[in-house]
């Protein structure tokens, strides 16, 4: 896995200073969101595509680790290895 943006992602700090990467994963009305560590580029057309930092609202899991869900960035829907994510997004802390 890539944890540097690859030429088709977007250039994106990964938690600027006063975030925290840390906290549990949020619940949306769709299901949980995941922040993606690194680029993934699909390899079937059912994939989704990830850069690192992308938040990632999955509405399933198989058995096999690998999720379903949607890409907030790009709204495309689709598979991804559930390795190349955490469940936790960034937000501001106040000092």
């Amino acid at each position: 896995p890539r944890d540097d943006p690859g030429p088709s992602c977007p250039e994106r700090p990964r938690c600027p200073a006063g975030w925290a990467c840390c906290e549990p994963a949020m619940a949306s009305s769709d299901g949980l969101q995941y922040r993606a560590l690194y680029e993934y580029q699909k390899d079937r057309e059912e994939d989704l595509a990830l850069c690192p930092g992308d938040v990632l609202t999955v509405s399933r899991r198989n058995p096999q680790g690998w999720l379903h869900g949607v890409n907030e960035r790009t709204k495309e829907r689709g598979d991804f290895p559930g390795t190349y994510v955490e469940s936790s997004v960034c937000h501001f802390v106040s000092v």
